[in-house]
């Protein structure tokens, strides 16, 4: 690499290495500035994200895909069927 993008990646990196280490202490300081009751909330809220979601968006895929297939099958009855009917 040239001086310049090595110059300019390091410096990128050490921008945004401040910037999350800004956004720990800060969220640190709010949660230890928050009621029992808010860090409650907002760890129901993060476990509703982190874990429930996710899963309730696999299962709506899974059982699309399952719709799918199923769907498939019904039509190819169907058309082997029709095709039956048209060579009788």
């Amino acid at each position: 690499m040239c001086k310049t993008t090595t110059d300019s990646l390091s410096n990128l990196l050490d921008e945004i290495f401040a910037t999350c280490m800004h956004m720990l202490r800060r969220t640190g300081r709010l949660i230890g500035a928050m009621p029992p009751s808010a860090l409650l909330a907002v760890a129901l809220a993060l476990a509703l994200i982190l874990a429930i979601l996710p899963m309730a968006i696999v299962l709506f895929a899974a059982f699309m895909l399952v719709k799918l297939a199923v769907l498939g099958c019904v039509l190819a009855k169907r058309r082997h069927r029709q095709r039956k009917e048209r060579m009788q």
